[in-house]
């Protein structure tokens, strides 16, 4: 093990283990970990750890490929450890995927297959208990069992997962005590072995992490404490966006009328959501864009793909290069299922984005009596039926989980049950297509070997979550859309809310025509999308309501109609630009209010100076919108935006973590055409406010907030305003990295500190084709190896990597 990587590993971890062992002594363990004297133990401890390393995985991986009397995998492999893997065989190929990828990355993939599955307090002991709940409590270990069934019995899935499953076994079995991971000898486990539907755990926590949201609890809170003028006011279901990903398409084909529906208000607080690791963040999105040929300098078409997720150390996608004569595909791999999940081939490739639909309804139910027994449905009373799970808990006793379910959906709490990691009302019953046993690896296996964009919509049939953003494009200059999954018909009723659950008539009425879903095909027109609505119109409530507000998008063609040709490399600027039109918008209000008493007077306060030469109009009239880390700007504008935010939705509606608030367009949207509105005045006041004078009181609070917390003599920079951090995937202290970096929510380098791009990719179909790739860390899972955070400095600088992609021999 390299010393100084050693060195790193002993101080990140004496935090959370030599402190522990001063307070209890080298013998004793805390919170799932082993005691530190073992830890440091001669024959036994972290001394005896060998890191990682290339040489070392292609003498294994030949040695198991023969024991499993498979066909021989060419393996290159350079610095970047990245691996090409080629064989003549299928078989060989995943076995060898599985193999790779657990080499590198085995802890990781083993511990997010345990959320889902509800088995994280079996490492981390009884601090896990919530999640585990949860997780248990809303069923999806037993979706995920469905859906593992389903995929052993396609043809299309059924080889290349048992073939990774295989191969993730073999090194397990190869695993001895200085090869085992170090968050195993951390925690004194051992690796199980691997499983099928462990791969099904891991696509069902991906569909977790993009689909359940839980916007319906807050949006009925949000709802009980407005009037209905203001409600409508600040949250239009059908309202025109501009940005959409299908501008010319407005779509009226459904119901404009939403029907009339008893909400149910029977509780009145919604617990307020814990900090955790699973609850879905808000921002979960990313970007992709596809360019007609005619917009590039070299006449081919091009693709360019980020995922914006939580940051992780090891990066959450592994990169891969898979050739056998059904194949040749490179890209970003899920560490713990086969293929690639976002990608090009030798003459295709694709792109994904979060659809951020709505594919998650709470009801209430009628019960019989407090026990909860029964409910009332269609007049008559249906059994909850009940099962007792078992929680194992290292170092604790087994826990006892009482799951219930009913014919729609799973009750996640009642009265009296211990909570999870979201607090959600008792007696609420969930219906959510993640529930629906589904096989999206069938898809995704289908784009690894497709040969056209057009195959893409074959590829795409009978997907179901999570909903997504699917673009994709060829050699020959085609460019497919489609807004892919399965969504939920609910016959022209609301989705917003919580309602009663007493009849069909409450329900999903089946699922909307997967052929009705938005699609293009073109080979003239620039795609864009950005998490953002597909289509404008009515029908548009079908999908969802909680869109990405559009500033990405726009922001993405703005820059992309900037130039008449591109050159393909000239695309890692574009997604690696900082400016904000959410930020640049507000600039632009700012300006406008700063000629209009008290706003003018507060811009001279000397509280508000922090040694600026000019006056602070005249920065913000120079400053450009841009989120650089070195940016002074950024954060006094950011700030103050935040506080207009919150000090007028937590005046109107509550508290952000009890109720939903409108997006940020919206509120932009009415401080620019209703400066005067009511929403602004403080009741408190005894003079009428309007929006200068909001913007006043939040100047005020941002000048105060900036000089209390950073040096008053300076507005501090971006990087320090808003720090970056990768945290351990198991949030092991010492084990992650800060960073200094750009970026904002609404850039298109999407960085918001602990989230943001974790997989970027650019891709000209040349022939062969051309990409550049980028992850926030190397290809190794193990702390101690030089490549464990090798790109993350690269990565936050908005620099690529040249990717080496190994074509195919043409043949006569």
């Amino acid at each position: 093990m390299p010393k100084n990587k050693l060195r790193k590993i002993l101080s990140g971890l004496s935090s959370a283990i030599l402190l522990t062992a001063l307070c209890f002594g080298l013998g004793r363990s805390f919170g799932g970990l082993r005691p530190l004297g073992d830890l440091i133990a001669p024959s036994t401890g972290i001394w005896r750890h060998h890191p990682t390393d290339r040489h070392d995985l292609k003498r294994r991986l030949q040695s198991s490929l023969s024991e499993a009397g498979l066909q021989a995998v060419e393996i290159e492999i350079g610095d970047d450890e990245i691996p090409h893997l080629k064989s003549e065989s299928d078989d060989a190929l995943f076995f060898a995927q599985g193999f790779v990828t657990s080499y590198y990355r085995l802890w990781q993939m083993d511990f997010l297959s345990r959320i889902t599955a509800g088995q994280v307090a079996e490492i981390l002991g009884e601090k896990a208990l919530p999640i585990d709940r949860f997780f248990r409590r809303m069923r999806i270990p037993a979706a995920a069992r469905a859906s593992a069934t389903m995929m052993v019995s396609d043809p299309v899935t059924k080889g290349p997962l048992a073939a990774y499953t295989r191969g993730v076994n073999a090194r397990i079995a190869q695993i001895d005590l200085s090869s085992l991971p170090i968050e195993y000898r951390l925690f004194g486990i051992f690796p199980e072995p691997w499983s099928d539907e462990r791969a099904a755990f891991l696509l069902k926590f991906m569909t977790w992490e993009l689909t359940g949201y839980l916007y319906d609890l807050k949006m009925t809170a949000s709802k009980a404490k407005l009037s209905k003028e203001v409600f409508e006011l600040l949250f239009p279901l059908n309202v025109t966006m501009p940005g959409t990903i299908l501008p010319e398409m407005i779509r009226a084909d459904h119901t404009s009328d939403l029907q009339g529906q008893s909400i149910s208000s029977h509780w009145v607080n919604i617990a307020k959501q814990i900090p955790n690791e699973v609850l879905p963040d808000s921002s979960n999105g990313s970007n992709s864009w596809a360019m007609p040929a005619r917009l590039m300098t070299n006449n081919r078409a091009l693709i360019a793909n980020d995922l914006h997720l939580s940051y992780t150390l090891p990066a959450l996608w592994f990169s891969i290069q898979l050739t056998s004569p059904t194949m040749n595909v490179y890209g970003a791999s899920l560490p713990g299922a086969p293929g690639v999940i976002a990608g090009f081939n030798d003459s295709m490739g694709w792109a994904v984005t979060n659809g951020t639909d709505d594919v998650l309804d709470w009801y209430s139910l009628r019960y019989r009596d407090e026990r909860r027994q029964e409910y009332l449905f269609e007049g008559t009373w249906r059994p909850v039926v009940s099962r007792d799970e078992i929680l194992k808990v290292v170092g604790q006793p087994d826990e006892i989980v009482k799951t219930r379910e009913t014919h729609l959906g799973p009750i996640v709490f009642d009265d009296g049950d211990k909570k999870g990691v979201i607090e959600i009302p008792s007696g609420l019953a969930a219906q959510w297509t993640g529930h629906t046993p589904s096989n999206e690896l069938r898809s995704f296996l289908m784009l690894n070997r497709a040969v056209t964009a057009g195959d893409c919509l074959l590829a795409l049939k009978g997907y179901i979550a999570p909903a997504q953003n699917f673009v994709c494009a060829d050699r020959a200059g085609r460019i497919v859309y489609k807004h892919a999954g399965s969504f939920p018909n609910r016959q022209g009723r609301d989705g917003r809310f919580v309602v009663e659950a007493s009849g069909p008539q409450n329900l999903w009425q089946g699922t909307l025509s997967s052929e009705e879903n938005p699609t293009l095909e073109t080979s003239s027109n620039l795609i864009i999308t950005a998490n953002q609505a597909p289509f404008n119109g009515p029908a548009l409530s079908q999908y969802g309501w909680f869109f990405a507000a559009p500033f990405r998008a726009l922001q993405i063609r703005s820059l992309l109609e900037d130039k008449k040709k591109w050159r393909p490399e000239q695309m890692i600027d574009v997604q690696s630009d900082t400016r904000s039109m959410l930020a640049k918008g507000f600039k632009r209000l700012v300006l406008r209010e700063s000629a209009q008493i008290p706003l003018k007077d507060e811009l001279k306060s000397p509280a508000c100076k922090f040694g600026m030469s000019e006056p602070l109009v005249t920065a913000l009239e120079k400053w450009t919108g841009e989120h650089e880390s070195s940016s002074r700007m950024a954060p006094l504008l950011e700030n103050w935006f935040s506080i207009v935010e919150d000090s007028t939705w937590k005046r109107l509606i509550g508290n952000r973590d009890e109720t939903h608030w409108p997006t940020t367009w919206r509120l932009l949207h009415l401080m620019e055409k209703e400066p005067t509105s009511a929403i602004w005045d403080d009741p408190a006041t005894s003079e009428i406010e309007v929006l200068n004078d909001r913007l006043r009181e939040s100047l005020r609070a941002t000048c105060l907030s900036l000089s209390d917390n950073f040096d008053r003599s300076i507005l501090p920079e971006w990087a320090s305003y808003q720090s970056t951090t990768l945290r351990h995937s198991g949030r092991l202290p010492g084990l992650g990295r800060k960073v200094r970096a750009g970026g904002v929510a609404d850039s298109v380098f999407a960085n918001k500190g602990q989230h943001g791009p974790t997989w970027k990719m650019i891709v000209t179909f040349e022939d062969p084709p051309r990409a550049w790739a980028m992850t926030p860390g190397g290809q190794s899972g193990d702390p101690s190896s030089l490549n464990y955070d090798v790109n993350v400095d690269d990565w936050s600088q908005g620099k690529m990597q040249s990717v080496r992609f190994n074509a195919r021999k043409k043949t006569k």
